[in-house]
């Protein structure tokens, strides 16, 4: 089974960076050539942009892929962030998944997603995975599937 949020992501990207960035563009060439005679629009565009990447810093947004298999638990994820695009990989063996935990802050804005793993009898957690542009509904599939892969319950 897969669980993404590929298109809130895709969503969250235009409206915070691609939007903002092609309206930057646009004012600041028509500001160039002269077409409008004031900086006004261009200036409000940059802020957009600047206000925008700072929103998926901050929230830290990413775009999350889930695969749940007899074997495996996989998570494959990704920042929106115009500046960074390394894909990150966790990889857990059904068998080894101890529990997971999901932790809000900033306000409840901001959800990262905690995977425990059980190695020579001791709880070894991965790093948090935000999960802030999964729906409530992909989040409680999510907690579905991991809360039956949970060896010790959540």
């Amino acid at each position: 089974m897969e669980i993404d949020n590929s298109r809130n992501a895709s969503i969250a990207k235009m409206i915070l960076i691609s939007v903002p960035f092609v309206l930057l563009l646009g004012s600041g060439l028509l500001a160039i050539f002269l077409f409008i005679h004031t900086w006004i629009p261009t200036i409000i565009s940059g802020i957009l942009v600047i206000l925008g990447w700072s929103i998926t810093v901050i929230l830290k947004l990413l775009s999350v892929k889930f695969h749940f298999s007899d074997d495996t638990i996989s998570v494959l994820y990704y920042p929106i962030s115009p500046m960074t695009s390394n894909f990150k990989r966790i990889d857990i063996a059904s068998y080894k998944f101890l529990k997971y935990q999901i932790k809000t802050s900033l306000l409840g804005l901001r959800k990262d997603l905690i995977l425990y793993e059980s190695i020579g009898g001791e709880a070894a957690s991965y790093p948090p995975v935000t999960i802030t542009l999964c729906g409530k509904e992909t989040i409680r599939k999510i907690e579905e599937y991991l809360s039956a892969y949970c060896s010790n319950g959540k």
